[in-house]
């Protein structure tokens, strides 16, 4: 097997001078902006910053003699939830451990007997329960 190695070391010098002129013709990277954050995507205008309080979600449902009421504290404590019910609303009131505060008033469909509030508070869940008054169906 005769190689011609002297014809092969000649191309490899070329094909390595080939691809570093190549290289020298990128153009470079631009150079960084002053303000890193496009305009359209800068800081948050004064009607998105937060306020410190926050309106949780809630879901109502209704039984022939009850009212159920579910809301969603998450970092809120059991015992700083405050509770109010009156005629056909709820009111809940909850400070957050991050310094901002709960508050959700629920209107009812039916009216409720405020005396009756039975409450639940397990995992930023609260579970209220209220009875109807006028005995159910009849007051709707």
């Amino acid at each position: 097997m005769n190689h011609d190695t002297d014809a092969d070391a000649g191309e490899a010098p070329d094909a390595v001078d080939r691809l570093l002129g190549r290289s020298r013709r990128v153009r470079p990277l631009p150079a960084p902006r002053s303000n890193p954050v496009p305009p359209a995507l800068g800081g948050p205008s004064p009607t998105v910053q937060e306020t410190g309080e926050r309106v949780p979600e809630a879901e109502v449902s209704l039984t022939p003699d009850h009212v159920y009421v579910t809301v969603e504290l998450p970092g809120a404590a059991k015992d700083s939830i405050e509770l109010e019910a009156a005629g056909r609303t709820l009111a809940v009131r909850a400070p957050r451990t991050r310094g901002s505060i709960y508050r959700l008033v629920v209107d009812l469909p039916v009216p409720v007997r405020p005396e009756s509030a039975k409450a639940t508070f397990r995992n930023g869940i609260l579970d209220v329960t209220l009875a109807r008054s006028g005995g159910g169906r009849h007051d709707e």
